[in-house]
């Protein structure tokens, strides 16, 4: 089970079609003090969090903090989106301990062309992984111009 935590309703939906296409099961979170009382009650079920950077109340790194700070949560791999993915705040937020940091907005099609091919067999961190991967050289060009389909 994933949590997504976004206070843009629309990136949630996005998410959540694109995840649960593939199989995954997600719990949704519209702010960072909703995404908190569910890892509270539910972190034990959770293989993993993408979290939203800013948002009004409770921002990301907040919630983040208070995560890692809870024994029952602090193992949970977190995966942070922003629409600031500068190359010093990328850095910034790795160093709070997340396994990485996703650009918005990212593309469905390209969420697809990238994961179809690699779903079978990879754990939710593998996932991510290979998505954040895809996003990263999509922006530069990269992936349009080496894509093989």
């Amino acid at each position: 089970r994933l949590l997504l935590v976004d206070d843009e309703p629309f990136n949630l939906e996005l998410m959540t079609e694109l995840l649960e296409a593939d199989g995954y099961e997600t719990v949704c979170a519209e702010s960072g003090e909703q995404a908190w009382e569910i890892l509270q009650q539910q972190g034990s079920s959770l293989s993993m969090v993408l979290l939203d950077k800013m948002m009004p109340g409770m921002n990301g790194p907040e919630v983040l903090e208070k995560l890692r700070a809870n024994p029952a949560t602090a193992s949970i791999p977190v995966i942070f989106l922003t629409a600031k993915a500068h190359e010093d705040e990328v850095a910034r937020l790795r160093a709070l301990g997340v396994i990485d940091v996703v650009a918005q907005p990212f593309d469905p099609i390209l969420h697809r062309c990238a994961m179809k091919p690699n779903i079978q067999g990879c754990s939710a961190h593998e996932l991510f992984i290979t998505w954040t991967f895809a996003c990263r050289y999509w922006w530069t060009g990269w992936f349009w111009k080496n894509r093989t389909h």
